[in-house]
């Protein structure tokens, strides 16, 4: 598909990224299955290759030949019920994947939550060095009464104690359980943080680092700016200098 780089060049990219930030951040792509030419062992590779990087998120999207483009008259074109099932395959190492990267975000000794009949459930019980989690709730869990869903920095599903006054709001918990379809969490206080303007998510935000700081939380911003060291290539993949990256802007360079 004319790309200009190879997979143990992404590979190796993504481990610098990892390296450099030093928090295992969320990684996602986007894989067309069932492109024409593709073979059942370049598909096996490709499965090997999200082991690999270790995606937080696959999105899969089966080819579609369209008239006109030149994929519409390659050779080798693979069949609907081929790609169909490789879509199926995909998909499911896609959620293997989610759920191995949920749980490295939680304390393994966090207590479970339980359902107690029509009380709902029992807050879940995190223990004190589980990770604190900064949670933008978006609607009510369709699962649990009396959660809210949302996501975290990293892009998570996690469901926490809430309730619709929650909604657009940010807040903090810490990660109890998770499976293949988010995190579990429990509420840090009952402070949240409303749609804000400009000044108010600075202020926001610096209440928040002097949170993760007494919870902690070590933020290697600092160390990630004053660091002397040359600073990686990674323009081949379209990577901001991590200069950019840390000051919070928004425009990657071309």
């Amino acid at each position: 598909m004319r790309r200009r780089y190879r997979v143990e060049r992404f590979l190796d990219r993504l481990e610098q990224i990892r390296d450099l930030l030093g928090n295992d951040p969320a990684f996602s792509t986007d894989i067309i299955v069932g492109f024409p030419g593709e073979t059942d062992a370049e598909f096996e590779e490709t499965l090997e290759t999200c082991r690999r990087a270790r995606f937080m998120k696959v999105h899969v999207f089966p080819f579609s030949r369209r008239d006109g483009t030149p994929a519409a008259t390659m050779p080798d074109q693979v069949a609907p019920e081929v790609i169909k099932e490789r879509v199926h395959v995909l998909s499911d190492l896609e959620r293997e994947l989610a759920e191995q990267f949920y749980k490295s975000r939680i304390n393994s000794s966090a207590v479970e939550p339980v359902v107690t009949g029509h009380a709902g459930r029992v807050p879940p019980i995190a223990e004190p060095d589980s990770p604190v989690l900064e949670v933008l709730a978006e609607r009510q869990s369709e699962t649990r009464p009396g959660y809210v869903r949302g996501s975290d920095r990293w892009y998570m599903p996690v469901e926490v104690p809430g309730t619709m006054q929650d909604h657009g709001q940010f807040i903090l918990c810490r990660a109890v359980s998770a499976d293949r379809e988010g995190v579990v969490a429990t509420r840090m206080t009952d402070a949240v943080v409303p749609n804000a303007t400009e000044p108010q998510q600075r202020r926001t935000l610096t209440a928040m680092g002097e949170t993760r700081k007494a919870s902690g939380i070590e933020d290697s911003r600092a160390a990630v700016l004053s660091d002397s060291e040359t600073p990686l290539d990674l323009v081949q993949l379209r990577m901001p200098h991590r200069d950019t990256r840390m000051t919070g802007a928004d425009v990657w360079p071309h």
